[in-house]
C-alpha cells in the first residue's frame, strides 16, 4: 500500500452485515442517550446502504425500517424510488455522499448501515470510469444487449477470463462477477469493449487507489466501522424467523399489489418476490413460501458475508458484544486521534 501524507478526511462510521444479522436492533440502541457515555453523541442519522430498501411499496420483503423507527432515527435512501425504477451503484454513491454532506452540515452524525457490499465498495473506494464518447457507448451497449445472456457470458470469459467466477456458488468480489448475474456481466463486457482492457484489471487499479488513501479516487470521506458476524446456527434461526414473519406480515399480498399496479418491474425482481408472487397466485401455500424465503435469504446472506469479509475498513464483531458498547465506540471514534482510530477499528 502506498504511503504519503496523513489522511485528514472526516471519518464516517459504518455498520454493515448480512440480511437478518441484527443491524436494525443495534441501530435502535443508538436512540437512547442515557447510557453513561462521557462524550455525548450528536444526533444520529442513518445512510442506508441497501439495494432493496430503496423501493417504496416493498417494505415487507426488503425488511425496511418501519415508520416508527424512522421517526425516531432518520434514515436516508430508504423508499426513494418507485418499484419500476432502476438504480446503480454509481447513483447510490452520488446520493449517499450528498446525504452525508447534508447530515454533517446540520451538525449530526451520519452512520452508513446496511448489507450491500457492492454499494459500500462504490462509496468507499469509488467507481472507475471508462473514457468512451457517448455515441460509441450507446453503440456498444446496444451490441451487448443484442447478444443474449449466454453469449454475453461467453464473450466476457473470452475477453477477461478472470472476471467471471468459475464456481457459481461463490460470492463475487472486486473485479469478478457471478456467472448468473446478467446485469453485471453486461456491464463488465461493455467496459471491456469500450476500453480495450480487462474489466478485472481496471477495477483492481481503482480499488488500490482508494485503499491507498487517494482522496481523489475514494472521495471526501474515510469509512471505518464494523461488519456483523453471527454464529451460523443462530443466524439460520434468525432467517427462519424472519421468513415466517414476512409471510405473516403479508409479503404475498404486497407483491400482488405491486404487480397489479406496475406489472413485473425492477422492484419485484429483488430477493424473495418471485416466490411471493407464486404464493399470491395460489401456486404455493404459506408454509412453502416461508421455506423458499428462508433458503433464498440464507444463500443471499452467505454471499453477503463472504463479500463483507473482504472489506478491510470493517472489523468483525458479533451483535451481542457490540450492542453493549456501541455508543461508547462511536463516541471514541469522534474523540480520538488518527492513531487511536486505527487501533479502534482495525
Amino acid at each position: 500500500m502506498m504511503t504519503g501524507s496523513p489522511d485528514t478526511r472526516p471519518v464516517v462510521p459504518v455498520l454493515l452485515g448480512p440480511t437478518g444479522a441484527g443491524k436494525t436492533a443495534l441501530l435502535d440502541t443508538l436512540i437512547d442517550s442515557s447510557d453513561g457515555v462521557e462524550l455525548p453523541l450528536p444526533p444520529i442519522e442513518i445512510i442506508s446502504c441497501d439495494s432493496r430498501q430503496i423501493y417504496r411499496e416493498l417494505e415487507i420483503g426488503s425488511a425496511a425500517p418501519d415508520a416508527e423507527l424512522r421517526a425516531r432515527l432518520p434514515h436516508h435512501l430508504v423508499g426513494i424510488l418507485e418499484p419500476t425504477a432502476t438504480y446503480s451503484a454509481a447513483q447510490f454513491r452520488t446520493d449517499a455522499l450528498a446525504a452525508i454532506d447534508d447530515v454533517l452540515q446540520r451538525g449530526r452524525l451520519p452512520i452508513v448501515a446496511g448489507g450491500s457490499g457492492f454499494y459500500f465498495r462504490a462509496l468507499h473506494t469509488g467507481l472507475f470510469e471508462v473514457d468512451v464518447d457517448a455515441d460509441r457507448r450507446t453503440e456498444i451497449r446496444e451490441q451487448v444487449i443484442a447478444l443474449g445472456p449466454a453469449e454475453r457470458l461467453r464473450r466476457l470469459r473470452e475477453l477477461d477470463p478472470g472476471a467471471v467466477l468459475a464456481e457459481a456458488g461463490r460470492q463475487a468480489s472486486a473485479g469478478c462477477v457471478h456467472p448468473n448475474d446478467d446485469y453485471r456481466i453486461s456491464r463488465a463486457l461493455e467496459i471491456c469493449l469500450g476500453s480495450g482492457r480487462r474489466y478485472s484489471e481496471i477495477w483492481a487499479e481503482t480499488r488500490e487507489r482508494g485503499l491507498s488513501g487517494d482522496a481523489g479516487a475514494a472521495g471526501p470521506y474515510r469509512f471505518a466501522g464494523w461488519r456483523l458476524e453471527v454464529e451460523r446456527e443462530e443466524y439460520w434461526r434468525n432467517l427462519a424467523e424472519r421468513a415466517g414473519e414476512m409471510v405473516s406480515f403479508g409479503i404475498a399480498a404486497e407483491a400482488g399489489r405491486v404487480f397489479e399496479r406496475y406489472g413485473m418491474c425492477a422492484g419485484l425482481e429483488t430477493l424473495g418476490y418471485a416466490d411471493a408472487l407464486a404464493a399470491w397466485r395460489g401456486e404455493i401455500d404459506g408454509a412453502e413460501l416461508a421455506e423458499r424465503l428462508f433458503i433464498a435469504h440464507r444463500q443471499y446472506g452467505k454471499r453477503q458475508r463472504t463479500w463483507l469479509r473482504g472489506e478491510n475498513a470493517l472489523s468483525a464483531c458479533d451483535p451481542v458484544s457490540l450492542k453493549g458498547d456501541f455508543r461508547r465506540r462511536l463516541a471514541a471514534c469522534l474523540s480520538t486521534s488518527d492513531a487511536k482510530l486505527r487501533r479502534l477499528f482495525y
